[in-house]
């Protein structure tokens, strides 16, 4: 079977309204990645994803093999910038990440059994709640947003 990860990142990089939302380069072809970023975001004035496993939220049972693991995705926004890089709006990067986090609702969240992200077989992906939005520390005027997704595996 495929790495949850890797079958995440897949399926999310074929969803247009989702990267057309998202930065790109001659290196990667949608800024969508697992574990850690890996580019540069600053003064970017683009969004990237990160995704990563945040433990479970479910004990599995012994009289299945269902999995019960935590969807983490992470949503990095640099803002838009004036000729010195000063950022344009303090609101921009923050609208931004919530419409970013919408699509993620919509091709994240379903109960009815039927998705696949590869060959990772998805009972269900339901949201643990709203995101936490914050500015993200290390650069000026970027947000960072962080939603999570229970998952159930059969």
């Amino acid at each position: 079977m495929t790495n949850l990860l890797v079958a995440a990142r897949r399926y999310l990089a074929t969803k247009t309204d989702l990267t057309d939302l998202l930065g790109t380069n001659a290196t990667y072809d949608t800024w969508i990645f697992r574990n850690q970023p890996y580019v540069d975001l600053r003064d970017a004035e683009q969004a990237m994803i990160v995704l990563n496993l945040g433990g479970q939220w479910a004990s599995p049972d012994h009289r299945h093999t269902l999995r019960f693991p935590r969807l983490v995705v992470a949503t990095y926004v640099d803002p838009a910038r004036d000729s010195e890089y000063n950022p344009s709006t303090v609101t921009d990067p923050y609208e931004r990440a919530d419409i970013i986090h919408q699509v993620l609702l919509s091709h994240l969240s379903h109960i009815d059994g039927s998705m696949t992200w590869d060959d990772v077989p998805i009972c269900s992906s339901i949201s643990a709640g709203e995101p936490d939005v914050q500015p993200a520390l290390e650069k000026d005027g970027m947000v960072r947003s962080v939603a999570t997704f229970n998952l159930e595996l059969g």
